[in-house]
């Protein structure tokens, strides 16, 4: 069969009329036989075109309609239970495997696949390095914004946590504020690097920690950027920040690496990288524009080289290479300070006593 991967998607429709233009018989085995339809009528055209991408298509459906043998592969993860099945014939006059698989309302088709590419695509959910998740674009943010994605983050790994303890397998599809808050001021106040927040307290640059208070303009940033959208009194992370929630597992290791100006006696903070790599996807988290006291994080999925080559050119300079490993104070909320609290239908701080939101002008609950 042909060496590169041949792959079209068939309707119900296009499935029966693919078996009668090609006089093919389902057997009661065939992964077809769940399609069959009598005077299933479909696009002429458009099946023509499909099976006229490669002249193997014929070969692959003869194999689907009676398969001699099959190959099915599983992949568990976060977002449930993948299945993938592969067919083939014994006598060697094909080579190569077929894939066929439910999609949508028809069959997904590919060929040709062979044991070594069956193995690979079977064992990619295990290789971290290779997960990409769905927001492949830099997200952009304030210290405010970066601690309150942090404490979204913790508060997403907190949910999966008690999930397993509990095995209950269904993730919680929304959070209340409340319970975002209370993750940042206990990774503020705790030593456990485990959890995002602490870790970004010990590696973020000395002037611009995560702060407690960081979270009153760091929830409404977060929405307008996607992370995270407003419903019904309560906040609904995207699905990418669940994806990366899950694969970070745990957020160690991780490294930083900032460089200092000492100018008439003064040490000046200037650029400054972290990297996470955790028990997931690696991550860069560049800070910018420190000395001019407008500081900025460019957060974005990493590959190994580009996160050394990042490194690399941060130095500027510099004559060490090193983890950093020196700890801010603990951070707690200031006593008898309220708790933050935000709109349910923009995410805007609301300011205490409030009866109405200043951002939006929707009456609050209760008011």
């Amino acid at each position: 069969m042909d060496t590169q991967l041949n792959s079209q998607f068939f309707s119900v429709a296009e499935t029966n009329m693919a078996l009668n233009r090609l006089k093919l018989t389902a057997q009661p085995h065939s992964p077809l036989a769940p399609f069959l339809q009598e005077g299933a009528r479909g696009s002429v055209v458009d099946l023509d075109a499909k099976l006229a991408s490669s002249a193997e298509w014929p070969l692959a459906w003869r194999i689907l309609a009676a398969p001699d043998y099959s190959v099915r592969a599983l992949t568990a993860g976060a977002a449930g239970l993948l299945e993938s099945y592969y067919f083939g014939l014994r006598d060697g006059e094909i080579s190569g495997l077929v894939g066929c698989w439910a999609e949508q309302d028809g069959l997904r088709v590919s060929f040709p696949w062979d044991n070594h590419s069956i193995a690979s695509a079977s064992l990619l959910a295990l290789t971290p390095a290779d997960f990409i998740p769905r927001r492949t674009e830099p997200l952009v943010l304030s210290p405010a914004g970066l601690t309150a994605f942090a404490a979204v983050l913790d508060t997403v790994r907190q949910d999966q946590i008690d999930g397993l303890a509990s095995r209950r397998p269904e993730a919680r599809a929304q959070f209340g504020a409340p319970a975002v808050i209370d993750q940042a001021a206990v990774g503020l106040a705790h030593d456990d690097r485990r959890w995002l927040v602490t870790l970004l307290r010990e590696l973020a640059p000395p002037p611009v920690p995560p702060r407690y208070e960081h979270l009153d303009a760091g929830f409404p940033e977060l929405i307008v950027a996607g992370v995270i959208t407003a419903a019904s009194g309560n906040w609904v992370p995207a699905d990418w920040v669940r994806e990366l929630a899950a694969r970070w597992y745990t957020p160690l290791p991780a490294a930083a690496l900032g460089t200092l100006t000492h100018r008439d006696g003064a040490d000046q903070a200037g650029r400054h990288l972290i990297a996470i790599r955790g028990s997931g996807a690696l991550w860069t988290f560049v800070y910018d524009g420190i000395a001019a006291g407008t500081p900025r994080i460019i957060c974005q999925n990493s590959g190994l080289a580009d996160c050394h080559a990042a490194f690399q050119q941060a130095t500027n300079g510099a004559l060490a290479f090193e983890t950093v490993a020196q700890a801010h104070a603990p951070v707690a909320p200031p006593a008898g300070q309220p708790q933050p609290r935000f709109c349910s239908y923009c995410g805007g701080a609301l300011k205490p006593g409030a009866k109405f939101c200043t951002s939006c002008g929707q009456p609050l609950p209760g008011m």
